[in-house]
């Protein structure tokens, strides 16, 4: 129980990164136009991250072999509403393992919202805030509900 209780708060804590670097971006509204592209690669990068430190603690030598599919992950752009509820199979699974694999995941994947947020912010820069706030949940929700779900089974 207490595992469970654990593993629900840095669930909660990784998904409000992604309001976090809404917020963020929010503040700092003229810088984030100019480092949209680096915030882009920085997302790629950490996903891969996230995906090559899942690997190694599953298997070294699959993370050895899948290296150059995680390379290649960052010259595609995906889509956040995707990739984050992904992030909740890894982040279940990495709690699985070892404590080590799971506080690297858990931290990536914080690392993670905090550039989805940042790039939610660009792309909705009209709305305001209020309505940017909901509709960031609407379409990043699957994250918490896949996370409970996997956790409390």
């Amino acid at each position: 129980m207490v595992k469970q209780i654990n593993l629900l708060t840095t669930l909660v804590i990784s998904f409000l990164s992604i309001y976090i670097g809404l917020i963020l971006a929010y503040l700092s509204k003229l810088e984030v136009k100019p480092a949209l592209k680096y915030i882009r690669v920085i997302k790629n990068s950490l996903f891969s991250g996230i995906l090559g430190t899942f690997a190694y603690f599953v298997n070294p030598y699959a993370a050895f072999i899948a290296a150059p599919i995680f390379m290649l992950l960052l010259f595609f752009n995906l889509s956040n509403r995707i990739l984050f509820p992904l992030t909740a199979f890894i982040f279940y699974y990495a709690s699985t393992l070892t404590l080590q694999s799971f506080e690297l995941v858990a931290t990536l994947i914080y690392l993670l919202g905090l550039t989805i947020g940042v790039i939610f912010f660009a792309n909705n820069e009209k709305l305001n805030l209020k309505k940017m706030l909901g509709k960031l949940f609407i379409e990043y929700v699957w994250f918490l509900v896949i996370g409970i779900i996997l956790i409390l089974l």
